[in-house]
């Protein structure tokens, strides 16, 4: 039996009780990218370098930090992400950062080595491309993605794909409702994916697996993940969880052919 509604809010606020708390950015990187949110490249108290977004009225950073989360939970060829406070000090004394308000943001582990800008389908006779395309199909087809597909490359061999940029994830993309949950199409491997890449029954059926190392557990924790000053109501946290644990068990029980 799925978890109700109860259930759900139960395990989503223990997960919103263990939210890690986000790593301090230290030091711009001196890139802007040019993007809708112009997101910039921090040096974080990790140790790490994170492309940063900031939080705005849709729904971008939510969807963003809610695939990430999963999508590392399931191996996914995306980045990992983190949530990211950029402190007032820091604000006031880097000007390359001032159109980013202090705050609790989104980042997304940097990668190196990979392709400037987004890019369309390439490369996706790989064999080493093969499961990671067919893994994104999954990915995108289970969260419902209208479209903007967005991939990196690896510059060199051999030319690894990544998926980035998950704010148009789900029904309405970064305004999706409760309501607009609820009239989401039934679930499928992202059409735009399979008819670029001719996956055998067996790609397929290793791809769809990714989904077993997630259940309501992983679910309710990607779920928790955004912060309280992002907006996200438990309410719509819970509407979220539902609609992504009945999804995932559509698929798994095959009835998306």
């Amino acid at each position: 039996m799925p978890p109700s509604d109860e259930e759900w809010r139960t395990l989503i606020e223990s997960e919103m009780a263990r939210r890690p708390p986000p790593v301090t950015a230290l030091v711009y990187l001196g890139r802007t990218y040019p993007s809708c949110s112009r997101p910039v490249l921090m040096g974080c108290s990790d140790g790490n370098d994170y492309v940063v977004k900031w939080f705005d009225p849709s729904r971008m950073v939510v969807n963003d930090q809610v695939i990430g989360v999963l999508g590392s939970a399931m191996d996914m060829p995306i980045p990992m992400v983190s949530l990211v406070e950029i402190v007032s000090e820091l604000k006031r004394s880097e000007p390359g950062i001032s159109h980013i308000p202090a705050g609790v943001c989104h980042g997304s582990r940097f990668l190196a080595g990979v392709s400037e800008t987004r890019e369309p389908f390439r490369h996706t006779n790989l064999p080493d491309n093969r499961s990671r395309f067919a893994k994104l199909a999954v990915l995108y087809g289970w969260a419902f993605v209208g479209s903007d597909h967005q991939f990196l490359y690896r510059k060199q061999a051999p030319n690894l794909v990544f998926s980035h940029d998950h704010g148009h994830f789900f029904p309405g993309g970064p305004n999706w409702t409760p309501a607009s949950l609820g009239r989401a199409p039934a679930p499928e491997l992202d059409r735009t994916i399979m008819d670029k890449c001719f996956f055998t029954d067996a790609e397929i059926s290793d791809a769809i697996q990714s989904l077993q190392r997630v259940g309501p557990a992983e679910i309710a924790t990607a779920v928790a993940r955004p912060p309280d000053t992002w907006g996200m109501a438990l309410d719509e946290r819970v509407a979220l969880a539902t609609y992504l644990d009945r999804r995932r068990e559509q698929i798994l029980a095959g009835n998306i052919f």
